[in-house]
């Protein structure tokens, strides 16, 4: 997902995770959809790990698997 992915729609994605309480409810439903619908057309995830969650949900996955850091055991 990284490779597809530039540093700065990463960036756009986790700034609305942490601005998510300025957005009125509304606003924050429309606004994450368009999120959602913009990294859905980038990456295509299987349909049992994204049914039945929010655009939100699917926004704080992607920015989880982005920003993860990895530990490797040795």
């Amino acid at each position: 997902m990284r490779q597809h992915i530039s540093p700065s729609e990463a960036r756009i994605a986790l700034q609305a995770l942490v601005r998510r309480d300025e957005f009125e409810p509304r606003s924050r439903v429309t606004f994450f959809e368009n999120i959602a619908a913009h990294f859905k057309s980038i990456v295509t995830f299987p349909a049992e790990a994204i049914d039945g969650i929010s655009d939100e949900q699917y926004i704080r996955n992607v920015v989880d698997a982005l920003y993860r850091t990895r530990s490797f055991k040795g």
